[in-house]
């Protein structure tokens, strides 16, 4: 009887030293970090691409197009700009959406001469 007293007292005070060591023990917790669009607003001219991407995802991205005339989107995030105006590309990850205004304005005529590049404007 004396050894298995002694025997619950040992596993008690380990069980309490445990108990003390995990209470006192400094606690760290990381907050996850927020998924956001690495652009909000894009102007493009007609022609033109921009990828964009979706910063601390893991998750399979639904990318859309709202106006597919003015802007289309590739599933890997490639915008290109198709006609003058404004779409709204969407990626969605499970019910969370985030949002991207596309502005598309005209293609610009240039020409570059011995490095120099001049815009050429109709009058």
């Amino acid at each position: 009887m004396k050894k298995f007293v002694a025997i619950l007292k040992s596993v008690l005070g380990i069980v309490m030293i445990a108990i003390l060591i995990t209470t006192l023990s400094p606690n760290y917790t990381f907050a996850a970090k927020k998924v956001k669009l690495n652009k909000t607003n894009v102007t493009l001219n007609v022609g033109q691409t921009k990828t964009l991407k979706l910063q601390n995802n893991k998750e399979q991205i639904k990318w859309s197009s709202n106006k597919k005339e003015v802007a289309i989107v590739t599933q890997k995030g490639k915008v290109t700009a198709k006609n003058e105006g404004i779409a709204i590309i969407t990626a969605k990850v499970g019910k969370r959406k985030y949002k991207c205004k596309i502005t598309v304005t005209e293609k610009m005529n240039t020409t570059t001469v011995k490095g120099v590049t001049w815009y050429l404007v109709e009058s």
